[in-house]
C-alpha cells in the first residue's frame, strides 16, 4: 500500500514538473516570436524614417546610365 501511496505521488509530481517546463517552453517561445516582430516593426519604422542618400536622390545633371545598346 506505502509502494502504490509513492508510486501516485511520483506520478503526480514528474507529471506536473513536465507540464510546467513545457508551459515554459512554450511561453519562451512566444516571447522569442513577440521580440523578433518587435525588431522588423522598428526597423521598418526606422527605414520609412531615414533621409534619402544623394545616391538614391535620383541623377545629378541630367546625367542617366544606360546599358549597353541603349541610345
Amino acid at each position: 500500500m506505502a509502494f502504490g501511496v509513492l508510486f501516485v505521488l511520483l506520478m503526480g509530481v514528474s507529471g506536473w514538473w513536465l507540464y510546467s517546463r513545457w508551459a515554459e517552453m512554450r511561453d519562451s517561445q512566444d516571447r522569442r516570436r513577440e521580440a523578433e516582430m518587435m525588431v522588423i516593426f522598428e526597423a521598418r519604422g526606422a527605414l520609412g524614417a531615414r533621409e534619402p542618400t544623394s545616391e538614391e536622390a535620383g541623377p545629378v545633371g541630367g546625367f542617366h546610365p544606360t546599358l549597353p545598346g541603349d541610345r
